[in-house]
């Protein structure tokens, strides 16, 4: 089933997109290029050009031990490495290396790994090389890992083909629903490559698709992995992965011919990306755009006047001017994709600029003052960023915008008072319970970390779980540690040779284990 999508503008907007992009999980844009190409035969020599900032955000690495805090690293190290459990677009999964899995109790997890499965090298998959790949990690110096995995208490290999993993949090569910999909951490190196010292300037892994080659800050070439388990599943030849901006330098570069896809564009581009014969590609979101606040010292040390920043939002501006009414103005954690969403947690707040002036005054932040903010150079974040500096000018303070490509990095160097960012439920574990650019200034509340602790708790009832996003939600709202502004629609943008956007990861954009090509 496909479907023409307008989008439509405001929260009830949002909603409807939610809705109907259930039914198909992506939505195509453009039926006539659909039609056109309704008859075309899979092009197996084609070699599919993703433009993407690999640069950005952390740089680039292949060893999944070696991992640094780029979201965008998940596109190739999927394709070189495959996942234990392949992602649906009901993301309930699908077998990948894994061709069973179960949570025998909330705090272990065992899975079967696939049979036949081998690297080019000559290397065995087996239990021992995911042990060994798993360990390895776990005694690396990664900057920052997810609780999940830093929950591992043991890792036992009953058989060649069994991996169980204990656990010392009740996560086991979030490891099937979240972990066991992606690569980034979980990924296993040939074992003949670490031995050898280049399982991060040559990789070699069992995925779909092998590292050919990686020229510095340009491009990373994967060709056809000739050994994968599932020759059917490979309609490409190979993927290039090619430095772009996002912005102005992807928009280009799809325009020009230079890459045949592209994501995370302005939505302002959708117009112009249509008439010119592009398709646009779009699923639910559960990401959400937030500015994270410094807690412990500056201009949002108390309460009433990070609640007063709360009030001198006008969310349905920033959506309007910074996201072309794509997105839904919002003030909560969860979107309307999650079914603990509540609709009455949004009355929580209110864009009232004489409020947040009273706040901001009983919050000791005298006008004329400085608040320092540092901002992703990933679209929309400058717009929302300088629509956020404009409601603060006009209550009297002044906003100083740094941006960068590599916020994780800046945000420790800088200490910010403000960081524009994005999460999605994969994260809050890092905004909650962490430190860093989700966490600026490390703000902790033990009621919030039970509340998030029982929501991913897997031996507890679905009432119990909603009960605790609620209360999450609203002591959120009540300390705001951070704010969330607007939710984030992921879009892709291809030629109508671009078929298989199928499931779109938050942040990251297309699955490329799904795409292939038509001629």
């Amino acid at each position: 089933m496909r479907a023409h999508i307008r989008f439509r503008r405001g929260i009830a907007g949002g909603i409807a997109l939610a809705v109907a992009l259930s039914v198909s999980a992506v939505s195509t844009i453009t039926s006539g290029a659909v039609a056109a190409t309704r008859t075309a035969k899979v092009d197996k020599n084609a070699v599919l050009r993703y433009g993407l900032p690999i640069v950005e955000q952390g740089g680039v690495f292949f060893d999944p031990s070696k991992s640094s805090n780029n979201p965008y690293a998940r596109i190739w190290l999927d394709l070189i490495y495959d996942s234990m459990i392949h992602d649906t677009p009901d993301h309930k999964g699908a077998p990948g290396l894994a061709t069973k899995w179960s949570t025998p109790d909330p705090q272990t997890v065992e899975i079967t790994l696939r049979d036949g499965v081998k690297y080019p090298d000559g290397s065995a998959f087996n239990s021992a090389a995911v042990k060994a790949a798993w360990e390895r990690l776990r005694a690396s110096d990664v900057a920052i890992l997810p609780q999940e995995i830093k929950a591992i208490t043991a890792i036992e290999t009953p058989d060649d083909k069994t991996v169980r993993v204990s656990l010392g949090q009740p996560v086991a569910k979030q490891w099937v629903d979240e972990i066991l999909k992606s690569s980034v951490y979980l990924g296993v190196p040939s074992p003949k490559a670490v031995e050898a010292g280049t399982s991060n300037t040559k990789p070699v892994g069992v995925g779909p698709y092998q590292f050919e080659s990686y020229e510095e800050g340009q491009k990373i070439t994967l060709t056809k992995n000739p050994d994968y388990w599932n020759p059917k599943a490979q309609k490409l030849k190979g993927v290039e992965l090619i430095q772009s901006s996002v912005g102005a330098t992807q928009l280009t570069a799809l325009q020009g011919g230079t890459v045949d896809l592209i994501a995370i564009f302005p939505p302002d581009a959708i117009k112009n990306l249509e008439s010119a014969g592009f398709v646009i590609s779009s699923t639910p979101s559960t990401q959400v755009k937030i500015i994270t606040l410094c807690v412990s010292d500056g201009p949002f040390a108390q309460k009433k006047a990070r609640q007063a920043l709360q009030y001198a939002l006008d969310r349905k501006g920033i959506n309007e001017a910074a996201l072309f009414g794509a997105g839904t103005p919002t003030s909560v954690m969860l979107t309307p994709v999650s079914p603990f969403y509540d609709k009455s947690l949004e009355k929580t707040y209110s864009f009232n600029p004489k409020k947040a002036k009273t706040l901001f005054k009983q919050g000791g932040v005298k006008p004329g003052s400085t608040i320092r903010a540092l901002v992703a150079t990933t679209p929309p974040q400058p717009a929302i960023a300088e629509i956020v500096q404009s409601n603060l000018k006009d209550l009297g303070f002044k906003v100083e915008i740094t941006q960068s490509t590599n916020v994780p990095a800046d945000s420790a160097r800088l200490k910010p008072d403000m960081d524009f960012v994005s999460i999605d439920p994969s994260f809050f574990a890092l905004a909650i319970q962490g430190q860093g650019p989700l966490n600026t200034c490390g703000w902790s509340n033990p009621e919030a970390s039970a509340a998030l602790d029982t929501a991913r708790d897997s031996s507890k009832s679905e009432a119990e779980v909603g009960a605790a996003w609620d209360k999450l939600q609203r002591i959120v709202l009540d300390e705001s540690p951070f704010v969330v502004v607007v939710v984030n629609p992921l879009l892709a943008a291809h030629t109508a040779k671009v078929k298989g956007v199928k499931v779109m990861h938050n942040i990251v954009g297309p699955d490329l284990s799904t795409v292939y090509m038509v001629k």
